[in-house]
């Protein structure tokens, strides 16, 4: 069963939405976790939360999660601005949309601000460490997320409404779908 949030997301999305959790599948050492937004739907990333434990190697690593569209440009980076140097032990993460600052003290996730951009189907949601090294690995990962369905049946995504429409959909983007009555 699929749960409609309309109400929460109406005056700020595209219309019906559904709350999605992920868990991602851990990449192999030195390597980034990728996602990709599922061609349904368009998405809105609310939170992501990942551990991440560097190797012996020198450096210094700064981990983001990233937005990169179609053709695999990373249009925003989420952060915090920190590093973590070689042999420093497991770090978690929370990133999270209602965040405004990043905050990190000693034994405690790094929490930081998660940008809630719309998502088209086929962009990528990453974990990236800048600076990663051959034994640095990611692990237990997982994203929350808003899904917005597109195509037949769903928000018609670069449709404009027609004049003849209620003025909250022309007003709002909401669909028609959304004013129809709901039975008795």
């Amino acid at each position: 069963m699929r749960n409609n949030v309309f109400g929460l997301v109406g005056p700020h999305g595209y219309g019906p939405a559904y709350p999605a959790w992920q868990d991602v599948t851990q990449p192999a050492a030195g390597a980034n976790a990728v996602v990709t937004v599922d061609g349904r739907w368009q998405a809105r990333v609310l939170g992501a939360r990942c551990t991440f434990t560097p190797d012996g190697n020198a450096a210094n690593r700064v981990i983001c999660v990233d937005y990169i569209d179609n053709n695999g440009k990373t249009r925003l980076r989420n952060g915090a601005a920190l590093v973590f140097t070689a042999s420093s032990g497991a770090q978690a993460f929370e990133f999270d949309a209602h965040r405004t600052i990043a905050e990190w003290n000693t034994n405690t996730p790094v929490f930081a601000p998660l940008a809630p951009w719309f998502l088209p189907s086929g962009w990528q949601v990453q974990f990236t460490a800048d600076n990663k090294q051959s034994g640095d690995q990611f692990s237990a990962l997982s994203l929350w997320f808003e899904q917005f369905e597109t195509g037949r049946g769903g928000y018609q995504v670069g449709v404009f409404p027609e004049p003849d429409t209620t003025p909250g959909q022309v007003a709002f983007g909401y669909p028609a779908s959304a004013y129809a009555p709901q039975g008795d």
